[in-house]
């Protein structure tokens, strides 16, 4: 991570460096479209922070499978000094977080510097967990004299559904790719807002970290994204979109168990042929059933997924926020692009592995274990590697 975000402030740095000596704060009250937003100083960085900004409206219940729409207009002043609550998500153990959390985090340095290079940062998590407080901005927004914001946006289930059942509004809805539009919805509002963070507008670098880097490469096949970002940094991204049809079996598997559990149909088989009900009384009685149930018994049913695309579909190439081809596609947003993988990034994979999670305390103790796992640390790492960076 701090490799990460060295490689970022590089990229951004500016020629001059503003000395803590030399800083002018910078309002904390800032003019929004929406109204006006508090923020807190960050005296260690001498940098302003504003956090939980709402970008968008917060979908739930009726509302839980829609595309967002733009954030409420407020009166007064609105205090975003703390992080809001993480989206819903299961880390394993216990279910985590709040429904429907669209909200960024912005952090400028405390100087009256304008037109600064801006930073938008997709968390990783397989797009299944995490939060916008996944890697901080303070430090990196005060070294890259830039404006760093991170946004969160729905996940798992309630980020990416692509059920017929759920496809009775735009085309844009009916893909399924919930948590994907919520990125266009919070690129926009930067778009539209950072100027008056110090931010430039027209010089907007676009860049995530695994899932999130992987969110990034997407975009770039999306007509949904085109003119919202100017660059794009990819860290361990890929190229990998979900077979809309295969993806809606896989979702009425997992569900299938629940449905017979709450006596709606006799038998696993019956459960998945109704989940994919496109029509009729059963099509509406399907949306009503998902959109009724409680938001933390949804959260664990695509748990454990990690990485596999397999076990949790998502980037569902629908040929409308995504080619059906995917990466395949000739059509693509054309802006500078960088693609990083982490040196060592599979060892937090190995540890998980069966093969080694009872044996941690055997690295660098013992030389059998030590060895095997230094061995699969390199190897996965530079095939992992080779698949998010040179082959893409």
């Amino acid at each position: 991570m701090k490799k990460m975000q060295y490689v970022l402030a590089s990229l951004l740095a500016a020629s001059v460096f503003t000395t803590a000596a030399e800083a002018a704060n910078f309002n904390n009250e800032v003019k929004t479209q929406q109204g006006v937003v508090a923020g807190a100083y960050d005296d260690k960085h001498q940098v302003v922070q504003w956090l939980g900004v709402p970008y968008a409206q917060q979908p739930t219940g009726a509302d839980r499978w829609r595309e967002a729409q733009q954030a409420k207009k407020h009166k007064g002043i609105l205090d975003c000094t703390k992080a809001a609550p993480a989206n819903i998500q299961y880390n394993g153990k216990k279910v985590l977080g709040q429904e429907g959390v669209l909200t960024l985090d912005i952090v400028r340095p405390d100087t009256q510097e304008k037109n600064l290079p801006v930073l938008v940062y997709i968390h990783g998590g397989n797009n299944q967990a995490s939060n916008s407080h996944l890697m901080e901005g303070n430090k990196l927004a005060q070294e890259g004299n830039m404006v760093y914001v991170s946004i969160q946006y729905r996940l798992g289930l309630f980020g990416f559904n692509n059920l017929p059942a759920l496809a009775d509004g735009n085309k844009k809805e009916q893909s399924g790719n919930f948590g994907f539009l919520d990125q266009a919805a919070a690129l926009d509002w930067v778009r539209e807002n950072i100027k008056e963070f110090g931010g430039d507008a027209k010089n907007i670098t676009v860049s995530g970290f695994s899932a999130g880097g992987r969110d990034v490469m997407a975009m770039l096949i999306s007509p949904v994204f085109k003119n919202k970002f100017d660059k794009a940094i990819s860290f361990s991204g890929g190229l990998t979109v979900a077979d809309a049809a295969k993806s809606q079996k896989t979702i009425a598997q997992k569900l299938a168990p629940m449905v017979v559990e709450d006596g709606k149909q006799n038998n696993l088989i019956n459960a998945e042929n109704w989940l994919l009900s496109d029509n009729g009384k059963d099509k509406k009685a399907v949306r009503q059933y998902l959109q009724a149930m409680p938001a933390e018994r949804l959260a664990p049913v695509m748990a454990g997924a990690v990485i596999r695309m397999s076990a949790f579909p998502h980037l569902y190439g629908d040929g409308e926020v995504l080619p059906v081809e995917g990466f395949a596609t000739k059509h693509y947003y054309s802006v500078p692009l960088l693609m990083l993988a982490s040196a060592d990034e599979f060892s937090s994979f190995a540890a998980r592995d069966p093969f080694f999670k009872d044996r941690l305390g055997l690295i660098n103790n013992d030389y059998k274990t030590t060895s095997e796992f230094k061995f699969a640390n390199k190897y996965g790492s530079a095939l992992y590697g080779f698949f998010n960076g040179q082959q893409s």
